[in-house]
Order: C-alpha cells, then structure tokens, then sequence
C-alpha cells in the first residue's frame, strides 16, 4: 500500500478536492462490507464506471465497464469492487467518509500533457511520481487528485454518501490542475464555474459514450465483435476520442454515432408487427384533444373528463415500455381523438387510448433525449430530432401525418452548435414554435404546410428566427402565450441575468416589445395567458436562493405589455423555485414547485390570480410537472369545485411505487383538500404533468420509462345530467359575465354528441342558446357593467366580472367603445378594484413581515423569508407602502440577518485560514478559541451552513479534546495521579474538556477517546478535596478547644452560650405572645 507522509495526513483535505468530492454535508457513515455478506440475487440496475487519467494524456487506468449493483450499494462500494481493494489506497474518516487518495497504476511513459493543463500550471512536469507504481494526491502538483462525476456533474457529497442509479455512468478522474477546472468540473455558465471560476477550455460531456464502450467492453464476444472491421474502426475512433480530454462536443457526438451505426449495422430492427387500422381522419376542431403540453392553448391544463375523484375510483388502464437503457424512456404524450401519440426510442408510436393497443409505429432517425415534447396540428405530429453531421450537430423537428404516421417533411436546423429542443413545441392557426437549449439558440416558428407532399425528406425553412442572447438559451418545458396576434416566449437567462420575455408579431417575428426579468429570475415554464383578466403570467425561479416568483402584466392591444400593471408572487421558500407552469381557473391559479430531490423545497401553492396573494399551499407535494384540472364535477351547489391531478417528482420513499395527488378545490376554499394516492406507476422519478383523454384516461411517463394510463373505474360517458349540470354552472347571461368562448364551445361538441332523445332532455339548453345569441358588443359591455355594484359596496369578491369587463372593454373599437354610455362607472369601479387591491397587497405584506421571527430568534434560514418580504415590499406602489405599519420590523429584521451573514461568512474564512492542513496539538488553546469566538452567537442552523465547519472545525475541536486528554490528563494509557500541586491545573483542563465537549454534535461525540477518564478524576479530585477538608476541621476543633487548669474541668464555651441563648429567648417570648 501506497505510504502517506505525516504531511499529506495533515493537509488531507485541501480545497476544492474537498469542496467538489470529498466535502460531506450528510455525515453519512459508510460501513464497510465484510467480505462474506450476502448480496441480494437480483441487481437494482446497472452502471458504468471508469478510471482515467486523460489530465496527463495516458488515456485509461480501467476502461469503461459495465456493473450491477444492489440495494444498499453506495458509489465508494462499486469503485473499490471495480479497481480492487489491493489497487486503491483509500479509507473513511471518523465521519465514514470515502477518501481515495491513489490507486495503483504501472504506467511506465511520460505523460502527454494537455496544452491547456501548461498554459495554467506555474511547474515544471516530468518530475518522479511520489509512488512510482501508484496516482494519487499531489502528484505532479499541489492540486492533483481523484475527483469522480456522475452522468457528467461532480456531486457535492462523498462517494460514501452517493447511492447509484440504473444506468449512471460513473467516472473517477485524475485533475492536475485548477481543482478539477482542467477535466470539466466547472462548466462555463454552472454554479462552480460562478463559485470557483470556469474551466479552462470547454470539456465535451462523454458520458453517452463512455456508456455504450462500457456496454462494448463487457461484452463476452467482445473479441469476436471488433474482428468486423467497421466496428474495431469505430471503436478505436471512440476510445481515442474519449481519451482525448480537449475533443469537442461534435467530435465526441460523431464518435458516438459512428459506433452505434456501425454496431446495428449487422441487424436492422425489424419493424413490429401491428394490427391494421381503418383509416378513419381525425376530426378537426374538436375541443377534446389534447394537442400539446397543457392541452388547449385557450383554456391550458383544463379538461371537463370525468378523471377519478379518488384513489378508489382510481385504476390502471395499460402501460407501454420498450426494452434497453435511459434512450428508451418516453417523451411527453399527447393526446389527439381516440390516439395517443408519443416519441419512445427514436420511435413515434400511435396507441389506441381506451385499449393500450399500439396500431402504428413511425421511425425517428436522430438522438434520443429526455424532454422530447411533440406537438399536433393541421392533420400532423411535430417531433423534434437532433443528429450529428460532417458540419456539426443539427436539431430540427420532423412533421408526420397523424392518421398514417407517414413522414411528410423536415425542418431546417436551428441550431448548428448541439444540444436540444427541450422547449415545449407549440402549434398555434398555422405555424408550430421552438427552440433549443443553448446559447444563442434560435426560437423559430415555421409553417405547418407541406409545400411538396412527394418528398418526405423536403426542408422547411423557418418563417422567422430570434436569437436569444443568453447562455442557457430556451429552456426545458418553456413555452409561449398567443395573445392578440403576438407570440411572447421567455428565454432560460443564467444566475447573472434574468430571462428576458420577448413578444413578438406570431407570423413575422417583428419585435413588438420586451421585459427584462429581475436579476436571477429564470424561466423553465410555459407562459400562460388568462383571457378573463387579460394578463400573462411567468413562473420562474429566484436562482439567489429564493423561492418561485410568479409575475403578471396586462396585454395592450398591440401586444405590448402594460409594464405598470405588474403583480407579482414572491415564495417565501429558502431555495425554491419552479420548473412547473401556471394552471388558472375560476381565477385561482395553481402551481407546482422544484421537486424536492434535484429541484426544490418549493410546495404547491394555490394563488388569487388578481391580487397575487397567496391563499393556501400545500407543503406535502413537491413536483417539478404542471397540474391538469377537469370541471367534470363542478356545480353551484359545490363552488365550482374541480379536481387537480399531480405527480410528485420524488417516488414514495416507503414503497416499491410511485404516487399521485389528488387536491379538491373551490371557489371561496381556504384550507387544502387532498388525497394522496399510493402504487400508481413504477418507483421513479417524475418531471411532466398529465394528459387528459376525452373519457377520463390520464396518460404520463416516468423515469421507470414506462408510459401509464390510469383512469375512472366507472361510466365516464358525459351525459344528459351532465350537460344540465355545465349549464346550469355557468353565469346567468342577463349580467353579461365572462365566458369562455372554449368552454362554451365543449358544452356544444357534448351536446351534439347525445342522442336524439339525451338532447330532449336537457332542459335547460334555452340558456346556453341565450349565451350563443350574437349580441351587440357595446351592448353587452353596457349590460355588465349595469349590473356591478354601487361604488360603496364593491370589494374584492368583484374584481372577477369587473376585470373581465375591463378587458372586454379594452378589446372594443374606438368606434364600439364611444357606444359603451356607462363606461365612467366601468373606470371608477376598476378604480376601486385597484385601490383595494393594493390595500390587499399592502396587508399581504403586512402578514409577511409579521410571519418574520423575532430578532433574537432570526437565523440565515430566515433569509429567503425576509428577502421575499422585502421583495413584495418593493413591489408596491408609494400609496401602499405607506399602508404597511410594520415596515421598521422588515428593516431591523434585514439588518441582523446581513450581520448574521456576514459573521458566517468571517467565521468561514477564519476556519480556513487557520485550521486547513495545521496540526492540532494541546496547545492549539489559542486556535480552537478564536473560532469559537468567531461563531459565538450562532444558532446551530447557522452553524450548519459553513461548510468547514463541520469539516474542519469540529474534527479540529475533537482532536485538540482529545490531545488534552492524552497529554494532560493522562500518563500513557492511565489517567494522571491528583495531588494538592497540580489539582488545580487538572480542574481547569477538565472544565475546559467539558465545555468543548458540549459543543460537539452528539452524533460526532464518538470520536473523542478517553472520555470516561473525566469522571474517574473527578471521583479523585472529590476524594482529595474531602480528604483536605477532614484535616482542616480536625485542625480547627484542636485550635477552638478551651485550655484546662490544675484539676479545676470548665464547661466549654459554646455550651455556657447556648444554655443564656435559651434563657433569653424564652424570654422574650413571655413578653412576646399575644391572646386573641
């Protein structure tokens, strides 16, 4: 085994190897195995690691291979397994942390440095390794190390702490210099980059490749593969280009297509054999479809299906999954008349909803990626596809006819510079909208004509293209709102800037206008637009460490945004945020969070979607998807009460499944409703929301890559009653309320689809028909307006109907609106809304500094809620300020929290400063009381968030009890004899050993040795003190007694006092007693 000096023990933990691999926030213990343990017979998956050394251009220690692993299993079990336990020098701290430190390697070339790796090394290469035989830490120069990733990020905790999941690829790497910035670990644009400054050059991801060589090399065949010349041409490609460190993307990309052409070239898939379908067109303009994410664009993640109201009704219709690796997990589903559409393994498949039956299969040449969200409209399916050319990588989408599934076109690239579309893709009147996930990507809209049917491999040029000027260009499930001629899309902004929201003529491209978001604000949503109140709203995250924020603006006509009607939604969550998009009805919006695993701690929350006030939220459902909603069973009698379907991101911890929440809400609801439903899918993580089905199905996928269908185990026929019933709910017309022209527009497709003898019974159609009259706009407008209530006794209940006559308004003609007579009582009673509104806010506030803790109570943790409180603060307008009482509160709580901050961050420094990589000894009195000084105050909240803290403090604090321990309290292995010279001396130290000892986590006390010697002289000390207290008193007794003289014996004194003592009190108390 590899020797370590006294010095590398010492300095074991230096930067960031410490803060990008071995640093440990969990303080997991690791155990080690003993080597006759039972492994459970069935794997948990697979994953494939790899040892390199490509910093020094020597390629490989081991070669990518392919593993399985089992229950219990953590990253530092399966990397000793692979290297050998003989070949690697490793072993776990106190704390069971895994540090491999060198592993064995008989490398006799010099090593091929990396120009880069030159050009930010002040050293001179090519001295002798410390081991010859061995590469570890230190070698060749101060930054050198062992640093592993996962699936190309470098994790923040321990291999010990790291569980594996199936089909990670795991791959330890040797830096040399920059503390991992020359082999990836900050990629420009990241959080490390932000922290520790950017790789030097960019570092292409292999991971994709790493994984099929593994899959190659741990083939028995191996041999008899890479005998065909094609393969071992490939083969040999990959491995050098992965072996090179400074490849680019597109010759990584290229190697990768090239090997896994050449290795399917032997065998072309056979295409399934499926049942034959009567070619029967879908119907165009239906309102049951559920064309793209979130279903219809006039009414988004609304549905009137009769889904399960519970988890009793609740059942498993079928599921879909094809066979191989993470390329097989489904895309997001649509879902279009009786079909549901989805992309599966470079596939686009057509499933019969109501039976699973897949009755036709497309190919999709290209990549395959995660968040592959297709789109229909105008009789075709939108794929988006990515693949790697001789002039770089190329993503497009590829149109399909949706009844045979025949390919009918391909778009130009709009992008030459890799990555993917992971933007939703939106249909809207004739053009299809996307962009990929990139800086500088271009968002681009084409037409959805096939200008050439002969020619299925005919390119579309996009009608216009914006390129976006962030780093992270369109981001994951970001989508556009329509309103009013323009489209108005977001892009994703960086850490350092917020997204900027463009809106755009929707068939030009012409810049109409744009907004700049906050600082750190970014968006992975879809933007949603709420034709009642006229207004967009942007979910999006506050990457500062705050919570979600949602804003809103009103629309001009134009399609410019009313910059001065902003609301917005500020989460108190410390580091939340949002991937999900805004669901809206009935003027409630609902959102969903981060995820809680890989995300955030944001919950659910359901908000007033006029004031922006939050009005419950529910802490137990964590999920990056967006909510669906039905009406199916909403009525007057209920509140309009509907049902949202949620799948959490995280699986149930305490079973083998997932789950599904089920949340009621209704008009005027305050408190949540909900049911959490258990063994609904596979146990795997969840990232999309749902698809509806006309009858009830709900379609989605995990990362099980399964595609489910649950639904009703009743009749979800929409009937007579039914139709009554979504009559009945709607507004009575005489008061010219909000409709929306969708929703009336399914009432009518339902209602034609009854019977003869149904639609006899529907009694109350006259109203519907009253709703459908052509009515003058003006009159209406003057109709509704009539019917608000006098000035005085307006509230807030109002701000619905008198919000949606606003908007109405504001869409007439000059001409139209000059008809509108009683428009003065309109802009008063809008007035009044907004006076009440920004008293709501005002309160809003209010409540939000009053949930702020009291000064002596306040920790960092308090940070994001006091940041949000400001942020709502600064939000009001100079009237509403003045309204918040309690302002002083936010401002005294502001000043402590930056005092708090800034104390961690002083104690953070001094720690490092002074303890990284210095022995502790006794006599580091002066060392451990300065940092204690430093963090005096602290709650441990506070304490938890520095980092070397509990890295370096506390180990430094055991270690300096326990050489007090050894060198002052003991004598070898025994405690130290106390005497009257040094027993004082002995008190102070063992005082000192307490003190320290208290402020030592109870989980870390194990550490200290020795302990119980405290007791044992205690017990000592208590014996000397006693035994020198009886020598006093006896002293004291022969010096108090009286001298004897002659013969004559005397009373003692004491006595002759006592017996006058007695005397006199006896009477004083003669004189003293009273009769009553």
């Amino acid at each position: 085994m590899r020797k370590r000096s006294k010095l590398f023990h010492s300095m074991l933990t230096i930067a960031v190897l410490v803060a990008f691999v071995f640093t440990s926030f969990t303080g997991v213990f690791a155990e080690a195995e003993t080597p006759n343990q039972e492994q459970p017979t069935e794997p948990k998956g697979y994953v494939t690691i790899s040892v390199e050394k490509f910093a020094l251009g020597l390629g490989y220690i081991v070669e990518p291979i392919r593993v399985p692993f089992f229950d219990g299993d953590t990253v530092d079990k399966l990397t000793v397994d692979v290297i050998g336990e003989e070949n690697s020098d490793h072993e776990y701290n106190y704390r069971g942390d895994f540090w491999l430190y060198a592993v064995k390697d008989n490398e006799t070339r010099e090593p091929n440095w990396p120009q880069h790796i030159l050009d930010n090394a002040n050293i001179e290469y090519g001295r002798e390794w410390d081991s010859p035989d061995w590469l570890g830490q230190y070698d060749y120069y101060c930054d050198s190390g062992w640093m592993y990733c996962v699936n190309g990020k470098f994790p923040d905790i321990v291999a010990s702490g790291c569980t594996p999941k199936d089909g990670d690829v795991i791959r330890w790497q040797f830096t040399i210099v920059g503390l991992g910035r020359d082999i990836g670990a900050n990629p420009a644009g990241s959080e490390n980059a932000d922290s520790w400054g950017a790789d030097f050059i960019p570092i292409a991801q292999k991971d994709a490749l790493t994984r099929l060589m593994g899959e190659i090399n741990t083939l028995e065949d191996k041999d008899k593969l890479l005998e065909d010349k094609e393969i071992k041409a490939a083969y040999d490609n990959a491995k050098a280009k992965l072996e090179d460190i400074a490849s680019s993307q597109e010759d990584v990309d290229s190697a990768f297509t090239q090997l896994e052409n050449a290795m399917n070239k032997p065998e072309e898939p056979e295409e399934p054999a499926v049942p034959e379908e009567p070619a029967t067109p879908i119907e165009a303009g239906t309102t049951l479809n559920w064309p793209q994410f979130l279903g219809n664009l006039e009414l988004q993640g609304v549905s009137d299906a009769k889904t399960p109201r519970t988890g009793e009704e609740m059942e498993e219709k079928w599921r879909y999954s094809d066979t191989g690796g993470w390329a097989v997990t489904p895309g997001t589903p649509i879902i279009v008349g009786d079909y549901t559409y989805c992309y599966v393994n470079e596939k686009l498949i057509k499933i019969n909803t109501k039976t699973g039956e897949v009755v036709k299969t497309a190919q999709c040449p290209g990549d395959a990626w995660f968040f592959i969200n297709i789109a229909y409209g105008d009789g075709k399916i939108f794929v988006p596809r990515g693949t790697q050319t001789e002039t770089g990588r190329k993503i497009y989408l590829i149109a399909y006819d949706a009844d045979t599934l025949d390919q009918l076109f391909v778009t130009s690239s709009i992008s030459d510079s890799g990555a993917q579309i992971q933007s939703c893709v939106f249909y809207n009147d004739g053009y299809i909208y996307c962009g990929p996930r990139i800086q500088n990507g271009k968002y681009a809209a084409f037409k959805t004509t096939d200008l050439d049917p002969s020619r299925p491999d005919e390119v579309v040029e996009p009608v216009w293209t914006i390129v976006t000027d962030t780093n992270l260009g369109i981001g994951t499930n970001a989508g556009p709102a329509f309103v009013n001629g323009a489209c108005i899309f977001p892009d994703q902004g960086s850490r350092t800037n917020g997204s900027v929201i463009r809106s755009v003529n929707a068939k030009t491209g012409d810049l109409i206008d744009s907004i700049t978001l906050p600082v750190n604000e970014v968006v992975t949503s879809t933007i949603v637009y709420y034709p009642k109140n006229n207004r967009i709203y942007i979910a999006a995250s506050n990457k500062s460490g705050g919570g979600a924020v949602v804003r809103s603006y009103e629309i001009n006509s134009d399609g410019s945004f009313n910059k001065d009607s902003m609301k917005a939604y500020i989460s108190d969550v410390q580091y939340g945020g949002t991937q999900a998009s805004p669901v809206i009805y009935n003027d409630r919006l609902y959102l969903g969070g981060g995820g809680g695993v890989m995300g955030s701690n944001e919950p659910f929350h359901v908000i007033d979607a006029n004031t922006m006030e939050e009005i419950y939220r529910i802490d137990e459902i964590l999920t990056k998807g967006t909510p669906i909603l039905t009406t199916a069973y909403a009525t007057k009698e209920n509140n309009q009460e509907v049902y949202l379907y949620i799948v959490p991101y995280a699986p149930d911890r305490e079973s083998n499944s997932s789950v599904m929440y089920i949340v009621r809400d209704s008009i005027g609801q305050t408190e949540p409703r909900y049911e959490k439903v258990t063994n609904v899918g596979d146990w795997q993580f969840s990232t999309q929301s749902m698809a509806i089905s006309p009858d009830g199905n709900m379609v989605f996928y995990n990362d099980a890559k399964i595609l489910y269908c649950y639904g009703n185990r009743n009749d979800t026929r929409i009937g007579a009653l039914d139709i009554i019933n979504q009559i009945d709910r709607l507004p009575d017309p005489a008061s010219s309320p909000y409709y929306s022209g969708f929703e009336i527009r399914r009432i009518v497709e339902r209602y034609q689809a009854l019977s003869a003898e149904e639609k006899a019974s529907v009694t109350n159609f006259s109203k519907l028909e009253e709703i459908l009259q052509n009515v003058d706009p003006a009159e209406y407008l003057i109709n509704g307006i009539n019917s608000i209530p006098e000035l005085e006794k307006i509230t807030l209940d109002d701000q619905g109907k008198i919000l949606s006559l606003k908007a109405a308004y504001d869409r007439l003609s000059d001409e139209e609106k000059a008809k509108v007579s009683n428009s003065e009582k309109l802009f008063k009673a809008i007035a009044k809304i907004e006076e009440l509104q920004n008293s709501a806010a005002a309160e809003g506030v209010i409540k939000a500094i009053d949930k702020i803790r009291p000064l002596d109570k306040i920790t960092s943790q308090d940070e994001a809620s006091i940041s949000a409180a400001r942020a709502r603060y600064n939000e009001l307008s100079d009237d509403s300020k003045k309204l918040v009482s309690n302002f002083s509160k936010l401002e005294a709580a502001e000043k402590r929290l930056n005092e708090i901050l800034d104390q961690i961050q002083k104690a953070d420094k001094l720690i490092k400063d002074t303890l990284v990589g210095v022995p502790i000894t006794a006599n580091s009195k002066q060392l451990i009381d300065n940092v204690d000084k430093a963090v005096a105050g602290l709650a441990p909240e506070d304490l938890a968030t520095i980092s070397s803290y509990e890295q370096y403090f506390i180990p430094a604090k055991i270690d300096y009890i326990n050489a007090l321990i050894s060198e002052k309290l003991m004598d070898g292995d025994k405690k130290v004899s106390v005497n009257k010279d040094n027993v004082d001396e002995i008190k102070g130290i063992i005082d000192e050993v307490q003190a320290h000892y208290k402020s030592i986590p109870e989980s870390e006390r194990k550490y200290i040795e020795n302990y119980k010697v405290i007791a044992e002289l205690q017990k000592d000390i208590a014996k000397l003190d006693n035994t020198q207290d009886n020598n006093t008193q006896d002293n004291n007794a022969k010096d108090n007694k009286l001298p004897r003289t002659g013969s004559v014996d005397y009373l003692p004194i004491g006595v002759i006092i006592t017996i006058m003592g007695i005397a006199l009190l006896a009477y004083r108390g003669r004189r003293q007693v009273k009769r009553y």
